[in-house]
Protein backbone atom coordinates (compact mmCIF):
# COMPACT_ATOMS: atom_id res chain seq x y z
CA UNK A 1 0.00 0.00 0.00
CA UNK A 2 1.14 3.52 -0.77
CA UNK A 3 -0.18 6.74 0.70
CA UNK A 4 -1.03 9.59 -1.66
CA UNK A 5 -2.10 13.15 -1.01
CA UNK A 6 -4.81 14.58 -3.27
CA UNK A 7 -5.24 18.34 -3.62
CA UNK A 8 -8.42 19.67 -5.19
CA UNK A 9 -10.38 22.90 -5.59
CA UNK A 10 -13.77 23.66 -4.01
CA UNK A 11 -15.71 22.59 -7.13
CA UNK A 12 -14.07 19.16 -7.11
CA UNK A 13 -14.90 18.76 -3.41
CA UNK A 14 -18.59 18.45 -4.33
CA UNK A 15 -18.03 15.71 -6.92
CA UNK A 16 -17.91 11.96 -6.07
CA UNK A 17 -14.63 11.50 -7.95
CA UNK A 18 -13.13 8.82 -5.70
CA UNK A 19 -16.42 6.90 -5.53
CA UNK A 20 -16.73 6.91 -9.31
CA UNK A 21 -13.16 5.63 -9.72
CA UNK A 22 -13.78 2.82 -7.21
CA UNK A 23 -16.97 1.80 -9.05
CA UNK A 24 -15.33 2.02 -12.48
CA UNK A 25 -12.07 0.22 -11.66
CA UNK A 26 -12.64 -1.79 -8.49
CA UNK A 27 -9.46 -0.26 -7.01
CA UNK A 28 -9.60 -0.41 -3.23
CA UNK A 29 -9.00 3.09 -1.89
CA UNK A 30 -8.71 3.65 1.85
CA UNK A 31 -9.49 7.27 2.76
CA UNK A 32 -7.32 8.10 5.77
CA UNK A 33 -8.02 11.80 6.26
CA UNK A 34 -9.79 14.66 4.47
CA UNK A 35 -9.76 18.40 5.13
CA UNK A 36 -12.01 20.71 3.13
CA UNK A 37 -12.55 24.46 3.33
CA UNK A 38 -14.03 27.10 1.02
CA UNK A 39 -10.89 27.10 -1.17
CA UNK A 40 -10.70 23.36 -1.74
CA UNK A 41 -9.26 20.45 0.10
CA UNK A 42 -6.68 17.78 0.64
CA UNK A 43 -7.29 14.07 1.10
CA UNK A 44 -4.88 11.39 2.24
CA UNK A 45 -5.58 7.99 0.72
CA UNK A 46 -3.90 4.60 0.80
CA UNK A 47 -3.87 2.51 -2.39
CA UNK A 48 -2.47 -0.93 -3.35
CA UNK A 49 0.93 -0.54 -5.02
CA UNK A 50 -0.18 -2.32 -8.22
CA UNK A 51 -2.94 0.23 -8.83
CA UNK A 52 -0.96 3.45 -8.26
CA UNK A 53 -0.33 4.52 -11.85
CA UNK A 54 -3.85 3.75 -13.08
CA UNK A 55 -5.31 5.71 -10.18
CA UNK A 56 -2.98 8.68 -10.66
CA UNK A 57 -3.90 8.89 -14.35
CA UNK A 58 -7.63 8.82 -13.58
CA UNK A 59 -7.34 11.43 -10.82
CA UNK A 60 -5.28 13.77 -12.98
CA UNK A 61 -7.87 13.53 -15.77
CA UNK A 62 -10.36 14.83 -13.20
CA UNK A 63 -8.12 17.79 -12.31
CA UNK A 64 -6.80 16.41 -9.02
CA UNK A 65 -3.17 17.13 -8.08
CA UNK A 66 -1.52 13.95 -6.77
CA UNK A 67 1.52 14.00 -4.50
CA UNK A 68 3.16 11.66 -2.08
CA UNK A 69 1.75 12.05 1.40
CA UNK A 70 2.64 14.95 3.62
CA UNK A 71 4.46 14.17 6.81
CA UNK A 72 5.65 16.02 9.86
CA UNK A 73 9.10 17.05 10.91
CA UNK A 74 10.11 17.71 14.52
CA UNK A 75 12.82 20.29 15.20
CA UNK A 76 14.60 18.77 18.19
CA UNK A 77 16.33 22.09 18.88
CA UNK A 78 12.96 23.75 19.53
CA UNK A 79 11.10 20.81 21.09
CA UNK A 80 10.89 20.97 24.90
CA UNK A 81 9.15 17.56 25.26
CA UNK A 82 6.12 19.21 26.86
CA UNK A 83 3.80 16.47 25.60
CA UNK A 84 1.17 18.68 23.98
CA UNK A 85 1.53 16.73 20.73
CA UNK A 86 1.78 13.33 22.44
CA UNK A 87 -1.45 13.87 24.38
CA UNK A 88 -3.41 14.74 21.22
CA UNK A 89 -2.15 11.88 19.06
CA UNK A 90 -4.95 9.33 19.13
CA UNK A 91 -3.07 6.81 16.99
CA UNK A 92 0.12 6.91 19.07
CA UNK A 93 2.30 8.09 16.19
CA UNK A 94 3.86 10.50 18.69
CA UNK A 95 5.08 8.94 21.91
CA UNK A 96 7.77 9.39 24.52
CA UNK A 97 10.95 7.36 24.18
CA UNK A 98 12.78 5.80 27.11
CA UNK A 99 14.78 9.02 27.42
CA UNK A 100 11.49 11.02 27.48
CA UNK A 101 12.19 12.58 24.09
CA UNK A 102 9.30 12.79 21.62
CA UNK A 103 9.41 9.98 19.05
CA UNK A 104 7.52 9.95 15.74
CA UNK A 105 6.35 6.76 14.01
CA UNK A 106 5.37 7.73 10.46
CA UNK A 107 3.73 4.35 9.83
CA UNK A 108 1.08 5.08 12.47
CA UNK A 109 0.45 8.71 11.49
CA UNK A 110 -2.89 9.57 9.83
CA UNK A 111 -1.77 13.14 9.04
CA UNK A 112 -4.43 15.03 10.96
CA UNK A 113 -1.74 17.60 11.87
CA UNK A 114 -3.23 18.31 15.31
CA UNK A 115 0.31 18.07 16.62
CA UNK A 116 1.45 20.91 14.35
CA UNK A 117 -1.22 23.24 15.72
CA UNK A 118 -0.70 22.17 19.34
CA UNK A 119 3.04 22.74 19.65
CA UNK A 120 3.66 25.86 21.77
CA UNK A 121 7.21 26.18 20.42
CA UNK A 122 6.30 25.57 16.74
CA UNK A 123 8.77 22.68 16.73
CA UNK A 124 6.53 20.50 14.56
CA UNK A 125 6.00 21.43 10.93
CA UNK A 126 4.13 19.72 8.12
CA UNK A 127 6.45 18.79 5.31
CA UNK A 128 5.25 18.25 1.75
CA UNK A 129 6.80 15.34 -0.07
CA UNK A 130 7.69 15.23 -3.74
CA UNK A 131 4.98 15.55 -6.35
CA UNK A 132 4.39 12.35 -8.29
CA UNK A 133 3.02 13.77 -11.50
Amino acid sequence: MMDLSLVFDSEKAREPIISNIVLKTGILINILNVKINDEGGIALISVPDDDIQVLINLLEKQGIKVTYKKTIQIDNELCIECGACVSLCGVKALTYGEDFSVKFNENKCIYCFLCVDSCPRFAIKSKESDQIS
